[in-house]
């Protein structure tokens, strides 16, 4: 729990100060970064320094890719909206799935 949390904070200042230089680098760290919780969940032994490490090694050439994914959840979100999150019961456990799926076919 610990480790979730510091990794947490630490993608989060990461973002932060990627956002503060310019927009763009941010949202790009923000990809970048993604997958370290999986990573996390599926090596817990592995230092966060070195979750982060793999996570920028997978999505390498995958950024494009999770920008699309997301952006196909845009019409979800504004129904989540419209419905004042009562859609949400269905949308964020099949956004979520779709984020997992994603990480299992890039992880190889």
């Amino acid at each position: 729990m610990l480790r979730a949390i510091g990794v947490t904070l630490l993608v989060g200042v990461i973002v932060f100060i990627g956002s503060i230089l310019f927009i763009i680098p941010g949202i790009i760290l923000a990809f970048m970064y993604s997958q370290v919780y999986y990573i996390m969940a599926e090596n817990p032994e592995m230092s966060i320094m070195n979750c982060l490490k793999e996570s920028s090694r997978i999505m390498k050439g995958h950024k494009m890719d999770l920008f699309i994914l997301e952006l196909s959840f845009l019409g979800w979100g504004i129904l989540m909206v419209i419905t004042l999150g009562i859609a949400g019961l269905y949308v964020l456990p099949y956004y979520n799935a779709t984020l997992t799926n994603f990480y299992l076919e890039i992880k190889d």
